[in-house]
């Protein structure tokens, strides 16, 4: 079982490692969602080690900001600075096609705290006009390009990073310092 889950684990990083190299060469396309649009909301899930739940972008409403960040696959890189949010009076969301156990693993591997929900039928991805095919060994998988959306408590786009930018999420970061040190 074991090895069947490091097996797993070192295919989907092979695969991540191939998407990003794809992510980095790719041009810029305009968003969908702009800085200023009601952000859709969405029902994904996550595994927090127990259990599967349910996560809604809704349930912040009027209560914290949120940075939304959508990845390629989990194991892929630019998580570094996305935990100072946290302490922001921001919740951090992450968003990838991968099952909730998949970004449960990934997670655990690389200490990130906040959730990691599971865009597995990529609606979300969608919704935000993100969707991306990559080719990796010969296939071709839908995906999300990386992207980094602030919303305000009341649910509104305040700032955004797309692929590359997005890989270092410093501009969100210091947005939402901002947005806490103006209250």
């Amino acid at each position: 079982m074991r090895k069947g889950v490091i097996g797993i684990s070192l295919l989907l990083m092979l695969a991540s490692l191939s998407a990003f190299a794809q992510e980095k060469k790719a041009d810029a396309e305009p968003l969908k969602i702009k800085v200023g649009d009601m952000a859709p909301d969405f029902t994904l899930l996550q595994y927090d080690g127990q259990a599967v739940k349910p996560v809604s972008l809704h349930e912040f409403k009027g209560k914290k900001s949120v940075a939304l960040a959508f990845f390629v696959f989990a194991f892929t890189g630019g998580w570094a600075n996305l935990a100072k949010l946290e302490g922001a009076d921001t919740q951090v969301l992450g968003v990838s096609v991968d099952s909730p156990f998949a970004n449960h693993a990934f997670a655990m591997q690389n200490g990130i705290t906040f959730p990691l929900l599971g865009d597995m039928d990529a609606k979300a991805i969608k919704a935000y006009g993100l969707e991306k095919e990559y080719h990796i060994g010969g296939a071709t998988m839908a995906s999300a390009r990386r992207a980094t959306f602030l919303i305000d408590k009341e649910g509104k786009v305040v700032e955004e990073q797309v692929d590359k930018e997005a890989v270092d999420p410093t501009k969100i970061v210091d947005a939402c310092q901002l947005r806490k040190t103006a209250k």
